[in-house]
């Protein structure tokens, strides 16, 4: 049997980006949400560290990034083109000037392997936290959720536009007043980015660290955007390094800090609470998995969940569920689900949680259910989401690129 290809018909490059964002998550060594709970982590990931992704690595890119569109569009670059393309061909071209101007600090350049033939780049990842950093942040309100696709195409329809105008002398019918009597819109309007007091330039200079003024600048920007979320909080904290960067809990967090938000301490207990909660569905989903195997180490395991269950205390979903504000019909079915398994784990009949997660998996995963296809399943690992840390790693990264260079 010939080997299966994978290919897509080219409608449009917001759409080519979207699937590239499924197959790159397909191919990370990440754990997959096999029992449907990626909503609740999400949800208290965007509270704590809003604008981060598990596929960002380093600050830089909410700088360089925006320095890309303003080269482009100050007519900096030589390069004729859709201005997609160009901010994607400038991504590229940069990977070696990261390289070579960062020293032995190469962590986290995207790209550092596969330079050229870089599929997913940086834009992609970054744009939305971008946005939610307000670092692109245009004056009129239904331009602030521009996809990076819409801003492009914006962008050209404008810049053609203002090249129209600047040949022929007049003004351009169905133009915004703006575009036509301000000659700098272009440039300062239509970037819609606000930047560093100091812009380095050129950008072939460029490193991985933050400069003073770029770390002061996302320091700024996270505070007005984003100032009562745990990574403001962590800006501000003079200690913030000494948190243990092993095993880290959530708990350890409201232990280490003294908040005193009560606010946000009570949602990093409840957060604490779902992933001791979770990690026990977790356990018990492999010990499932490995029925009629060796599953010495599972039983172990579970052994362990025993004590966490009885020390579970009060059923919170339904405040972690409001807190999150998920009401559709398939977040009401995960709170079902993980309500009738709280009930059950607490009263000891775990026939039914057995009964509970089995059926939950299968009716999200259908055909490909684990417990349909376990001989294709490799058991040596875990399966499933079994470490809830909620972005928590990234946001210690960027983290300690802003400090660093607050320290410069």
């Amino acid at each position: 049997m010939k080997n299966l290809q994978l290919g897509w018909i080219d409608f449009s490059r917001e759409q080519r980006d979207k699937v590239m964002k499924i197959l790159h998550n397909l191919a990370q060594k990440t754990a997959l949400d096999e029992l449907g709970i990626g909503t609740i982590r999400d949800g208290f990931a965007d509270i704590f560290f809003p604008g981060t992704s598990t596929i960002q690595t380093r600050a830089k890119y909410f700088v360089l990034i925006p320095y890309i569109f303003r080269e482009i569009l100050t007519g900096k670059s030589s390069r004729k083109g859709a201005i997609q393309d160009l901010v994607e061909q400038r991504e590229l071209d940069l990977i070696q000037d990261l390289k070579d101007n960062s020293g032995d600090d190469l962590r986290g350049i995207i790209g550092r392997d596969s330079g050229i033939n870089l599929k997913r780049k940086p834009s992609s990842v970054y744009w939305s936290g971008i946005r939610s950093w307000k670092i692109f942040n245009p004056p009129e309100e239904h331009l602030k959720n521009f996809s990076l696709n819409q801003y492009c195409m914006f962008v050209e329809k404008h810049f053609g536009k203002r090249e129209q105008g600047k040949l022929s002398g007049k003004k351009v019918e169905g133009d915004e007043d703006a575009l036509n009597d301000d000659p700098m819109y272009m440039i300062a309007g239509l970037s819609f980015f606000d930047f560093p007091d100091k812009i380095p330039e050129p950008l072939d200079q460029s490193e991985i660290g933050l400069t003073d003024d770029e770390a002061i600048f996302l320091k700024k920007k996270i505070m007005a955007s984003h100032g009562k979320s745990l990574l403001a909080h962590f800006l501000v904290q003079d200690n913030w390094y000494l948190l243990p960067k092993d095993n880290l809990s959530f708990q350890d967090l409201l232990d280490f800090s003294g908040f005193k938000d009560a606010e946000m301490a009570r949602k990093i207990q409840l957060a604490s609470w779902f992933a001791t909660f979770n990690k026990i569905i977790n356990v018990r989903f492999n010990w499932l998995l490995r029925d009629g195997m060796n599953r010495e180490s599972y039983d172990r395991k579970w052994q362990e969940s025993l004590v966490q269950v009885y020390d579970l205390g009060d059923n919170h979903l339904e405040e972690i569920f409001t807190l999150l504000k998920l009401h559709r019909e398939s977040e009401n079915k995960t709170k079902q689900f993980l309500n009738s398994v709280y009930e059950s784990l607490k009263t000891g009949d775990f026939d039914t949680v057995d009964s509970l997660i089995r059926k939950r998996e299968e009716s999200l995963k259908r055909s490909r259910s684990k417990f349909k296809n376990i001989q294709q399943l490799n058991l040596e690992y875990n399966i499933g989401i079994d470490e809830l840390d909620y972005r928590l790693p990234i946001a210690l990264q960027l983290l300690s690129d802003i400090h660093q260079g607050l320290g410069r």
